[in-house]
């Protein structure tokens, strides 16, 4: 009997002191871990509790320093493609945008470390945003989703839990905004998955839904620089008082890999269903559907290397106009020496457009092989860019009929296609050949017919000294300026009217980066009557949505209610606190007039601008580069 119990004594102590060990082991890693987060650009804190054959602590993880936080983020992923375009992406990011989205945030964390079998069950609670959202948040209390939000950070609402093998579960979210909600359920993956139940969006005031139903992501990087992804969702649904849009089984997939330094790959997108409803120009509803459709591009012998230092000379943020034409030129010419080929196929059935069946199956193939002479950029006709087109269109030979029925097409001029081998399509062929293009094996165009219009461009379009894409009309609204000293900028703003009479007008200018007009050291204007300054916050009325609307950021405005000489050109002067800002100073710029008649012109139009302000109109781009002026003053 006394040697069973020293036997067990002894068992006993041997459990104890392996357990011991392992907690040690396990302690150690812990702290090291620790001390890499601090050395890292994080705050920690670290409460541990005494448990039998567990470890388990709770704390506080913070980033202190984002720039630093961030480079140790990216430093943990995999070699490979995922990483590099990471480190590419965050180079775009001016540090200040960095520091203002990142710098604060605040992560608490519990965990239990099973200290036999090793399982581990991780917590991670997001408590705290950015010290500069968290800013905007408490200036915004009379927002209800702003205070749902705050709610939701103090009750660890953000939740992510993980295990041991690295399989993920994020709580469900459920966030409130005055208007209507954003739902996400369902999420869970591992290192290489993403798959989500839920994501829906909904607002009451402009009745409108947006949901992604049945959500299946993958990502894998293998060997020979591959990577393989996939996309799935079993339904979308996008809703409002204009439309009914409904897509089942959509799946997205892309492969490519290098080999000898050259890239291939295929990507193909695909559905089973595709239905939109809308009304038509006298409110009847129209419904359009596809079945059982999908498109395919694939391409090979792309030059990755030479690409990659395209895209860098390209997505530089110092950008290098010398060094830009010198890589475009060098990838130009590894394309021309490689051979490239580009295949782009596909295939639909059952085209009903407003209420109509067009079609009830149509297959396309299509494969290009680039110039060998594209390095040289001559780009003066069609075999500058392509050496081989060939186009292969197929269609049900029922539905070609019905399309000249329905079209009420003569023998004349009704569709003539070619029969397929089995007799049951009908085929439209393009084909481009050494003497010109070909259509259904019939010589349509010659190759001097195939060279592109001297005088295409029209000259009432130039770019105006921003790099912007105008129309003469649009020049009448311009700007200019200088640096005073190396912090001060002064920039004048000038308008002249189209108009043969004219009774009102105005300049409006806006600064997406500025809240407020602190940063205006001095304003001047010798023929406008008021200079009003609007900051964020405030009200302005939008003649293009008929209805007031909140200002984002600091807006100038010149007008001049009894504006009578149409010869007279208004202008207003600002001079600008520039310290803070190294790189881009953002402006949006349009002029504005009109008459007792009813006749106003607003410039720029539609026609040239592609961008609107807070307001919703088109404006002209008047950013202006700080970091080449400062360079240059003196």
């Amino acid at each position: 009997m006394k040697k069973i119990v020293l036997g067990l004594a002894v068992l006993v102590a041997i459990v104890i002191a392996v357990c011991f060990t392992l907690r040690s082991t396990a302690n150690s890693k812990i702290e090291a871990k620790i001390e890499e987060l601090k050395n890292n650009g994080f705050n920690v804190t670290y409460n541990k509790k005494d448990v039998l054959l567990k470890i388990e602590a709770e704390g506080k993880i913070e980033v202190a320093y984002a720039q630093k936080a961030l480079d140790y983020v990216i430093s943990l992923q995999e070699q490979g493609e995922l990483k590099k375009s990471l480190e590419k992406a965050i180079k775009l990011f001016d540090k200040r945008d960095i520091d203002s989205a990142l710098e604060g945030l605040s992560v608490d964390y519990d965990f239990k470390v099973n200290i036999l079998n090793k399982k581990l069950d991780l917590n991670l609670y997001l408590t705290k945003l950015s010290n500069s959202l968290m800013q905007e948040l408490l200036s915004n209390q009379d927002n209800k989703s702003t205070n749902t939000l705050e709610n939701m950070l103090k009750n660890r609402e953000f939740q992510v839990s993980i295990d041991e093998n690295k399989n993920y579960k994020i709580k469900d979210i459920n966030y409130v905004m005055p208007d209507g909600t954003m739902t996400l359920r369902g999420m869970n993956g591992d290192i290489k998955t993403f798959n989500m139940d839920l994501l829906k969006l909904t607002s009451k005031e402009d009745n409108f839904t947006f949901s992604f139903e049945g959500i299946k992501s993958f990502y894998e990087e293998k060997l020979n620089q591959a990577v393989d992804s996939k996309l799935d969702i079993a339904k979308i649904e996008i809703i409002d008082n204009s439309i009914d849009l409904n897509l089942k089984n959509t799946k997205i997939s892309s492969f490519s890999k290098i080999v000898n330094d050259l890239i291939e790959g295929n990507s193909k997108i695909s559905f089973d269903e595709f239905n939109l409803k809308q009304p038509n120009e006298l409110g009847a509803a129209t419904q359009t559907s596809l079945k059982n459709s999908f498109i395919e591009l694939s391409f090979n012998k792309v030059p990755f290397k030479k690409y990659e230092e395209f895209m860098d000379a390209y997505n530089s943020l110092e950008q290098d106009s010398d060094k830009l034409a010198t890589k475009s030129k060098e990838f130009l010419d590894a394309l021309s020496k490689a051979g490239i080929e580009i295949f782009l196929n596909g295939n639909s059935k059952n085209l009903n457009l407003q209420n109509k069946e067009w079609f009830k199956e149509l297959d396309f193939k299509s494969k290009f092989a680039l110039s060998k002479d594209l390095s040289s950029m001559k780009f003066e006709g069609i075999y500058d860019i392509f050496e081989t087109i060939n186009l292969d269109l197929k269609i049900d030979k029922e539905s070609v009929d019905n399309v000249n029925k329905e079209l009420k097409l003569d023998e004349n001029n009704k569709i003539v296609l070619l029969d397929s081998e089995d007799k049951k399509f009908k085929v439209f062929k393009v084909e481009l050949k050494p003497d010109g293009l070909y259509v259904n094996n019939t010589l349509s165009v010659t190759k001097e017919g195939l060279k592109f219009p001297e005088n295409e461009i029209d000259n009432s379009y130039m770019y105006d000294e921003s790099g912007n894409y105008e129309t003469e009309d649009d020049n009448r609204v311009s700007y200019n300026y200088k640096l005073l000293d190396k912090n001060t900028l002064r920039v004048e703003f000038k308008y002249k009217t189209a108009l043969q009479k004219i009774n009102s007008g105005g300049i409006s200018v806006s600064f997406p980066q500025l809240k407020d007009g602190s940063k205006i050291k001095a304003k001047s204007s010798k023929n406008f009557a008021s200079l009003d300054f609007y900051k964020a916050g405030d009200d302005l009325y939008s003649g293009m949505l008929g209805k007031n609307v909140k200002a984002e950021y600091l807006m100038v405005e010149g007008f001049d209610e009894n504006w009578k000489d149409v010869n007279s050109e208004k202008t207003f002067t600002l001079d600008i606190d520039v310290t803070d800002f190294n790189d881009f100073l953002e402006i949006n710029l349009r002029g504005y007039s009109s008459n007792v008649e009813g006749e106003y012109e607003l410039v720029p139009t539609e026609k040239s601008s592609q961008t609107q302000d807070q307001q919703s109109y088109f404006v002209k781009i008047a950013d202006i580069d700080l970091l080449e002026e400062k360079g240059k003053f003196k």
